[in-house]
């Protein structure tokens, strides 16, 4: 927004155009500083500050992909342990744990390979559609695993809240097995890649211009971009409303569990419930931020300003950090919350205290019916005949 001054001084004699109230006022386009400024839409922030936004979390971004890539691939090393491959719990968490790691691979991918457009030496060169390819392949990649996480995370609250509220139900008894973990993972996967698949396969790299030094471009030659970001939006906005529910529900249900039981052993904190609400609360939390910034983003939502839709672009990676940071804290959730995961991590590393039990050696005799006498030796925790 232009603000003039109001003051009544007579203008100078000068062959520049005058359009305002203050001698130092002159400006060329219809009285505005730049062509079509009474035309450019209002927004809350100057284009550099926006930029330096963009730049500060574009940076912190990529320091959170890379931490989150060293820390999930860990996890997912914990994860596919024996021990851990027992709990459909767990089985669908190193689904998740898989998706975490293409996201934040593939954004340091992109970034990476996204520059090619304008490094003008490879221009039109083999190697930058190369580049121009494996750009587009990790921004699939990054969708792909969001909503598969997503999705992933909503199934392990949905089969553990089932399994606190019909406990003995033989449904409940199916959906804890390990079997129907993989199914869920393999399902969720591959629908998860028909539907990115059938929008990305109608992307061409071509060249904009005829010259053979142009560089390579990529579009979407159907023009089905906005329509499919549509979708994906009511998709997330649907995840987020779900999170909500099954973890009201969850919590409602442990409490009038908790109040059914009477003995002190019974009244114990159930740890795999309160993981699995704390894994669906931090979706919750990243999903509605994601789901906001689709309303904000999108021009033609009618609820959309040009302020708002501003405020969306520079809040892009902020939901991304936050994503990212989500699949972190999985890490930490499991940690501290499963006494299971923490005995693995401690056999990895050789910390697991040997217990042994040092028992005076016990003889004992046997002699009904003349039969022979055994001596039983128990030394160390082990039983020797």
């Amino acid at each position: 927004m232009y603000v003039f001054s109001t003051t009544t001084l007579t203008p100078l004699s000068t062959t520049k155009r005058w359009h305002g109230r203050d001698p130092t006022d002159y400006y060329f386009y219809e009285g505005g500083p730049e062509e079509g400024w009474q035309y450019k839409e209002e927004y809350l922030f100057d284009d550099e500050t926006e930029g330096k936004t963009m730049d500060v979390t574009n940076s912190v971004d990529l320091l959170m992909s890379v931490i989150g890539s060293v820390l999930n691939l860990i996890h997912l090393l914990i994860l596919t342990r024996k021990e851990m491959r027992s709990n459909v719990v767990f089985i669908i968490m190193t689904g998740i744990c898989v998706s975490d790691i293409l996201v934040c691979s593939a954004s340091i991918t992109e970034r990476y390979f996204g520059n090619s457009f304008g490094m003008r030496k490879i221009c039109g060169t083999r190697k930058q559609w190369w580049m121009t390819f494996i750009e587009v392949l990790s921004a699939a990649i990054q969708k792909f695993g969001k909503l598969s996480a997503a999705v992933l995370a909503l199934f392990m609250a949905c089969i553990r809240t089932a399994s606190v509220i019909f406990p003995m139900s033989r449904v409940v008894g199916t959906l804890m097995r390990v079997r129907t973990g993989l199914i869920i993972i393999s399902g969720t996967f591959l629908l998860c890649i028909v539907w990115y698949l059938d929008y990305y396969k109608n992307f061409e790299i071509y060249k904009p211009e005829k010259d053979e030094e142009a560089c390579y471009a990529f579009e979407d030659i159907l023009n089905r971009g906005r329509l499919h970001i549509f979708l994906e939006g009511c998709v997330v906005i649907l995840l987020t409303i779900c999170y909500l529910l099954v973890t009201l529900t969850l919590l409602i249900a442990l409490h009038m569990v908790r109040r059914k039981r009477k003995t002190l052993a019974a009244g114990k904190f159930d740890n795999t419930s309160f993981l699995v609400i704390m894994m669906a609360v931090s979706f919750f939390i990243s999903e509605l931020l994601y789901s906001t910034l689709f309303i904000l983003g999108n021009r033609d939502d009618p609820i959309s300003s040009p302020k708002l839709f501003q405020l969306g672009i520079m809040l892009e990676y902020v939901a991304k950090i936050l994503l990212t940071f989500n699949s972190i804290f999985h890490c930490f959730i499991c940690f501290f919350l499963s006494t299971q995961y923490r005995t693995v991590i401690q056999r990895m590393l050789c910390w697991e205290k040997k217990t042994t039990e040092m028992v005076e050696p016990v003889t004992q005799t046997h002699s009904e019916a003349g039969r022979t006498t055994k001596t039983h030796t128990r030394s160390s925790g082990y039983l020797y005949y």
